[in-house]
């Protein structure tokens, strides 16, 4: 039985509006994301994409929420925050063109 937060899961995706991270956030193991990303999004390396014309079936939570039945809750390993990559991002792209 889990008994800890989806802001504290290595599943969970928050959602970015500006620069800041929301209450809200993506399962990213319970999420269908769609099939390509839009200018400034960083979808993580592990998330299902939707077929091609298919829609995305996101799952949201709240990020102090607790899913007491959650048999997929993982402990966050210490990264970059996606507001980390994002800010990397439009520094790297500020006067330049970045490809890879």
């Amino acid at each position: 039985m889990n008994t800890q937060n989806c802001g504290t899961c290595e599943h969970y995706d928050p959602v970015i509006r500006g620069v800041k991270e929301t209450k809200w956030g993506w399962c990213v193991k319970n999420s269908t994301y769609p099939n390509k990303e839009g200018p400034g999004q960083l979808f993580p390396t592990e998330a299902k994409r939707a077929a091609s014309g298919a829609m995305p079936e996101p799952y949201i939570v709240r990020k102090e929420q607790i899913m007491p039945n959650c048999a997929l809750y993982t402990i966050r390993r210490a990264r970059p925050s996606k507001q980390e990559l994002v800010a990397k991002l439009l520094s790297d792209s500020q006067g330049k063109t970045v490809l890879r």
